[in-house]
């Protein structure tokens, strides 16, 4: 019973979009029309890399039990779930770069995926620079 009503608190305090638009953990009330407040969104991997460590963390804790346990609360697949995990395995400084937001760095999935193909943060970031610059300029 514990486990669950801390689950129902996760659900309420984020939105996570995963590209189509229709898979959410649960919307947050939206700002009204009249609002004035300017917008700066994170770029769309900053959001899903905080989301991972968000979730690695609830794993932690044992609020969730496994990947699979998340991807039935939150409606996407084992698949999704697993991709979106893996965005921790990248190298602490590709991390950093995309979490202060750094401008130059621009991944689009596939080069995500070529860069995950190594585990070892030195290729990592040697296959990051390797990448066409206007897909990514870490360095």
């Amino acid at each position: 019973m514990h486990r669950e009503q801390k689950l129902k608190t996760l659900a309420v305090e984020y939105k996570v979009d995963f590209g189509n638009g229709k898979k959410h953990i649960r919307a947050k009330k939206k700002p009204a029309a009249n609002s004035t407040k300017p917008t700066n969104k994170p770029a769309y991997i900053t959001r899903l890399l905080a989301l991972a460590h968000h979730l690695q963390d609830l794993i932690d804790q044992g609020v969730v039990q496994d990947y699979a346990d998340i991807a039935r609360l939150s409606g996407l697949t084992k698949a999704r779930v697993s991709q979106i995990m893996h965005l921790t395995l990248l190298a602490p400084q590709i991390q950093e770069e995309i979490l202060i937001g750094n401008p130059q760095i621009i991944l689009k999935g596939h080069a995500l995926r070529i860069v995950l193909k190594t585990a070892i943060w030195e290729e990592q970031a040697e296959l990051l620079e390797k990448l066409e610059p206007d897909l990514a300029q870490a360095r």
